[in-house]
């Protein structure tokens, strides 16, 4: 990737949204500072399914906004999905270690331990704080 290609791409770096599957997540990467992740995430090959959102973020955090809050909220996530997520999550966490605002949102119902422990992983192996966010069981 060269200089050029970087510059061209900041300049008219947009919002994603990427409408949920039954094997993927929706995804929201505001420009302004949002970003969502929620839903199932079990594709095929999570590397390519995720690495668009690489680059989106990569871009992003040469230049974040102030704050930069992030909901997860996903019900089911395979490994694969976990290591993406790691990887995505490591970037901001560079970003707020710069001296910018970060919020991890971490959405689990509340009967949901295994959801819960993630969130409480990725927590401890970041060395950030994360809020975890309970919500009401469902039927």
């Amino acid at each position: 990737m060269d200089f050029y290609y970087i510059y061209v791409k900041l300049s008219e770096m947009n919002d994603i949204v990427i409408n949920p599957t039954n094997r993927t997540p929706e995804i929201r990467l505001e420009t302004r500072g949002y970003i969502k992740i929620a839903g199932r995430s079990i594709p095929e090959d999570p590397g390519v399914f995720y690495e668009p959102l690489y680059l989106w973020v990569y871009e992003y955090c040469l230049n974040p906004q102030p704050h930069t809050v992030i909901d997860i909220d996903l019900e089911y996530f395979n490994s694969g999905t976990f290591k993406c997520l790691l990887y995505i999550l490591r970037q901001f966490v560079d970003v707020k270690n710069k001296g910018r605002k970060l919020t991890i949102n971490w959405h689990y119902e509340e009967d949901d331990d295994d959801i819960r422990e993630r969130g409480e992983y990725f927590e401890s192996i970041l060395e950030i704080k994360v809020n975890m966010v309970v919500k009401p069981a469902t039927e």
